[in-house]
């Protein structure tokens, strides 16, 4: 699958918690425009998703845990 990257992103921490900027005061390389921000939980066993945008870009950040994100390329069944 094309047109994908995976960034890390700075984790900050001390005795109160932790804190991830996921957004700061520029655009990410590559988007124009902010739309929207969306906050997730996936349930353990749980799938969400099983569909696809035709004119959206999304960003995906995990905070914490561990997931799996299916990316598909509609042009050539590729995953």
């Amino acid at each position: 699958v094309k047109n994908y990257e995976i960034q890390d992103l700075d984790k900050k921490s001390d005795e109160r918690g932790w804190l991830i900027e996921v957004l700061g005061g520029e655009l990410p390389e590559g988007c124009r425009e902010f739309g929207q921000l969306h906050v997730s939980v996936a349930y353990p066993g749980k799938v969400r998703g099983n569909h696809y945008h035709t004119r959206k870009v999304e960003w995906f950040c995990v905070p914490t845990g561990t997931g799996k994100i299916l990316l598909k390329d509609r042009e050539t069944g590729e995953t």
